[in-house]
C-alpha cells in the first residue's frame, strides 16, 4: 500500500526549479517534505496547495516544525541577526524588520532560517559552501568515534591495537561518518574535505604508529583503505 503523500502534486508554477527539463517543485520522504521555490510568491503559492491538500486528506501541518531558507541577500540578512539579536533569530519572533518576504501556513507565520536539516543532511544559506555545517558536524563526529577506539590503548598499551582489529572498528564507527552525503555533497573547495581528511590521516597514522608528518601514501596502501577525495 502506497503512502498517502504519494499522491500529493503541486501544480507547475512559472518560477519552478527546473533541472535538464525536469520540473522540480518538491521532495518528499516519509512525512518530511521540502518545497522549492524560484520566487517568494511561487513559494506561497505551493504552500497554498499543500494546506489544501492536507485539508482535504484530514492531515494538519505544523507550522512550528516548518521553516523557510531563502538563498540570496537576504541570507546575509539574517547571519546579521544571529549575531546582533539571537533571540529573535531563535525564537523567529519577527521576520518583517528584517525581510520583506511573509511565508505563511494555516495563518501562522514560518520562521526564517538559514541552517535546516533534511534527511539528516544539514544545508546552510549562509556560507559559501550549503553543505559547510555537514562537514563540521560529520568531522566532529568521526574525531569523537576515532577517539573512542584509540581510548582502548589504556587497556591494551600504546601501540598494541593490532591494525587489522583497528581497521575493522574504523569502517564500522569512523568510515560512516566520514562519506556519509557524498552522493550528494559536492566537494565545491578544499575546506570541508579537509577537514574530514584530517580525522581519516590522524587515525591511520595513529594505527601504524606514524608520525603526524608521514607521507601520506603509505597510510592507503599498508591498510587497503581509499583515500576520500577517490570516493
Amino acid at each position: 500500500m502506497e503512502p498517502l503523500s504519494s499522491s500529493f502534486q503541486l501544480t507547475s508554477h512559472a518560477d519552478d526549479m527546473s533541472i535538464d527539463g525536469t520540473t522540480i517543485s518538491h521532495l518528499k520522504h516519509a512525512d518530511d517534505m521540502v518545497i522549492i521555490s524560484h520566487s517568494a510568491a511561487g513559494l506561497q503559492r505551493h504552500l497554498n496547495q499543500l494546506e489544501e491538500w492536507c485539508f482535504d486528506n484530514f492531515l494538519s501541518l505544523s507550522p512550528s516544525k516548518s521553516e523557510v531558507m531563502i538563498f540570496g541577500d537576504l541570507c546575509n540578512t539574517l547571519a546579521c541577526l544571529r549575531q546582533t539579536d539571537p533571540i529573535t533569530y531563535i525564537c523567529g519572533l519577527s521576520t518583517s524588520s528584517t525581510s520583506p518576504f511573509i511565508f505563511t501556513v494555516n495563518g501562522c507565520l514560518l520562521k526564517l532560517t538559514d541552517k535546516f536539516k533534511y534527511v539528516g543532511t544539514t544545508f546552510c544559506s549562509t556560507k559559501r559552501d550549503i553543505f559547510a555545517c555537514l562537514y563540521d558536524e560529520k568531522a566532529n563526529a568521526a574525531t569523537i568515534s576515532s577517539h573512542g577506539i584509540l581510548s582502548t590503548e589504556r587497556l591494551v598499551g600504546q601501540g598494541h591495537i593490532p591494525p587489522h582489529s583497528a581497521k575493522t572498528l574504523y569502517t564500522a564507527l569512523v568510515d560512516c561518518h566520514l562519506i556519509f552525503g557524498c552522493e550528494i555533497a559536492l566537494d565545491v573547495s578544499n575546506t570541508g574535505i579537509q577537514k574530514l581528511e584530517k580525522v581519516q590521516n590522524g587515525f591511520l597514522r595513529r594505527i601504524l604508529s606514524l608520525s603526524r608528518s608521514s607521507p601520506l601514501p603509505p597510510l592507503f596502501t599498508e591498510t587497503g583503505i581509499c583515500p576520500l577525495p577517490a570516493r
